[in-house]
């Protein structure tokens, strides 16, 4: 029985965490930023038609390194990401943590982070002449978003 052919509710649900050292954490944000780079490139590929749906899966790394090209751009994307200051001290924070991450907590930051991705991955794509490089303002807002973004990983309780 399907958990929704239950009458309960919460019969069904299955309690799903997160929960690594920093390898780990470090590989779930390289995957998450592919997995960004994937949707893109969908959404570029089909414009205004259907994704299929067996186009939308987690990308293998032979799709986004389906030349040295775009394998080089993915690495420079990864390196940018791990030398921004809030995104740098991610995985050892996350690490550290003694909680499991659960799944609306792991949404929230994901949430919190991805426009910081994004920017990282405009400015990639700008300096090789695709796109605009959209870093003024916007880069200036996460910037001065940082420090207490920062306070606020560091100062997340480990009990």
């Amino acid at each position: 029985m399907s958990p929704y052919e239950l009458n309960d509710p919460m019969a069904g649900y299955r309690d799903i965490y997160w929960q690594g050292d920093a390898i780990v954490w470090g590989n779930f944000i390289v995957n998450y930023v592919r997995s960004i780079l994937h949707a893109m490139y969908l959404g570029v590929i089909y414009r205004n038609r259907k994704i299929p749906e067996e186009e939308v899966i987690a990308p293998g790394r032979e799709l986004l390194e389906f030349s040295k090209k775009h394998k080089d751009i993915l690495d420079k994307i990864i390196q940018a990401v791990f030398d921004t200051p809030v995104l740098k001290v991610l995985p050892h924070a996350f690490a550290n943590r003694k909680e499991k991450i659960r799944k609306n907590e792991l949404l929230f930051h994901l949430q919190m982070y991805h426009l910081f991705f994004m920017n990282i991955i405009f400015a990639e794509y700008a300096k090789i002449g695709f796109g605009k490089n959209r870093r003024s303002e916007f880069e200036t807002e996460l910037h001065n978003y940082t420090p207490y973004l920062l306070t606020s990983i560091l100062a997340t309780p480990t009990s």
